[in-house]
Formats: structure tokens, sequence, C-alpha cells
């Protein structure tokens, strides 16, 4: 096999496009962020969801992160697993978030918080949903970028 540097474009898209078509079912997971009110009104509560998040994600080891942002009243990710195994990662987390809340004395309701699984059946649709993913801490806010946006991995992702 040649070094990457030294191949040519469309050996490096076949490259790729093999990677793709043999990592699994890819799925854009979102929830709607006109029907769910505020979740996390500062810094320290996207924290906690951060955390809450990462821990659902560890407790799911059949469903893999590409990338995922979490706003203030919804939430976006690239995951990869099958679809029964993402839609228990994104209960688990609702379940845990819900936990917290009451434990805090807070009264969020989480009943419109529900989570939506797009498939992802390209590779040039996969490219697009991970930029669409990582644009939306600047969606939010202008002052944003996917390299300074915290509450997500796109900073991470973007970043050499």
């Amino acid at each position: 096999m040649k070094r990457f540097d030294a191949m040519s474009f469309r050996e490096k898209e076949q490259l790729c496009e093999m990677a793709f078509f043999g990592c699994g079912p890819l799925w854009h997971l979102y929830t709607d962020g006109n029907a769910q009110p505020i979740l996390y009104i500062d810094a320290a509560e996207l924290k906690v969801g951060m955390n809450l998040f990462g821990v659902c994600v560890v407790s799911t080891p059949g469903v893999k992160i590409y990338t995922f942002e979490l706003m203030n009243n919804h939430l976006h990710g690239i995951l990869v697993g099958p679809e029964e195994e993402c839609h228990a990662l994104f209960a688990l987390f609702k379940s845990r978030l819900q936990r917290y809340f009451r434990e805090c004395g807070l009264h969020v309701s989480l009943d419109r918080f529900n989570a939506t699984l797009a498939p992802i059946t390209t590779l040039q649709a996969l490219r697009n949903e991970i930029i669409y993913v990582n644009r939306n801490g600047y969606v939010v806010d202008s002052r944003c970028t996917p390299y300074s946006y915290y509450w997500g991995s796109g900073f991470q992702y973007f970043n050499p």
C-alpha cells in the first residue's frame, strides 16, 4: 500500500468510501429545539449535561459518537451503531438528566425532549451532517465557531 501522502485524491477518496461502508449504520440523532424549553440556563448546567452525556456514551458500548453538540434546549449527534442501541443511549441520557433536575429540586419537563434518528447513507451525507452538527454553536451564538463552542466536540473535531 502507498503512503497516504503519496496517494492521489481518488485513491484517498476510495479509502474513505471503504471505511464509510465498513463502519456500521450511521445516524444523525437530534432533538427538536422548537419543542423543548430551555434545559440548561448557564455554563455550570451545560457542564453537567456534557458529563452526563459522556457517562451515557461510555455506558452504551455498542454506540460510537463521531461528533455532537449540546445546545441549551436540544442535542445533535452523529452516531454509529445499531438503531436500538442509539435509542437506548438517548433514553439513558434523558433519564439521567431528569434525575439530575429532580435531585436539584428543578422542575424541568422533558416530555418534549425526544430524539429522532435520521439514517446517514452516503459518505457525502456524513460529511454534510458533521458540518451541520458542528455549526450549531454558531447558529445560537454568532461569536462561536466550531473551534470555540465548548459544549460539544466540534472544537476538538476540527482542531489539528
